[in-house]
């Protein structure tokens, strides 16, 4: 279903998103405007991935292997915002997102 709702394009850095995932052995979905865009019945302007574990690892990998650029990095939330290559030129997002099953100590 949703590669129908993607452009070509989109469905490549999908793919490649996917793809740098896997090298660091994390998961990644697929989130946020592009999916409230999809199923609303909009155009898909942005991508924006949550993952599960350190996104910069999947920003850094996308960045080397597939020549998107880091517009926006953040270390504390491990996050980062990409621009894909100049003959898209679309806005890329990986925010790194915690795992619901891990609990913090909280102090007594």
């Amino acid at each position: 279903m949703l590669e129908s709702h993607l452009s070509p394009d989109q469905n490549g850095w999908s793919k490649t998103c996917q793809t740098a995932a896997g090298q660091a052995n994390v998961n990644v979905f697929l989130t946020g405007g592009a999916m409230r865009d999809m199923l609303a019945g909009f155009r898909i302007r942005d991508l924006d991935f949550a993952v599960e574990g350190n996104a910069l690892k999947v920003a850094k990998a996308l960045c080397e292997n597939a020549g998107a650029k880091t517009v926006l990095e953040d270390d504390i939330r491990k996050s980062a915002e990409l621009v894909s290559p100049p003959v898209s030129q679309r806005r890329l997002s990986c925010r790194g997102r915690r795992n619901p099953r891990a609990r913090e100590a909280s102090p007594r």
